[in-house]
């Protein structure tokens, strides 16, 4: 499982939901949950996801395979829906293995 804390670097920034957008056209994957963790812990074992949707009324989750800074064109306002990207795709993508803390990788176990 990947962790979301992290030590030095670009590792310690975390973003906040964007209530009312969506990334459009990247969602690999759907499906309903009872609520937005749901669907934020899904991410984080998910080794594609980069980020995610939350359709609120129906609560469903859509998680992306890319992140609005990768796909600008494609963060669209939606009203119905809120967009996080993954608390640890900084990390992933972009951190040395000096700065990730020892929970952020997944155990070969």
């Amino acid at each position: 499982m990947y962790g979301s804390e992290a030590v030095g670097g670009p590792c310690k920034t975390s973003e906040r939901s964007a209530p009312g957008k969506a990334l459009k056209g990247h969602t690999f994957k759907e499906f309903a949950v009872r609520a937005i963790v749901d669907c934020q812990n899904t991410c984080k074992r998910e080794p594609r996801c980069a980020s995610y949707n939350f359709y609120i009324p129906g609560k469903v989750c859509e998680l992306n395979s890319h992140t609005k800074e990768e796909k600008p064109d494609h963060f669209v306002t939606d009203e119905l829906r809120s967009y996080m990207k993954r608390e640890d795709m900084n990390c992933v993508k972009h951190c040395t293995p000096n700065t990730l803390s020892i929970d952020s990788l997944d155990s070969p176990d």
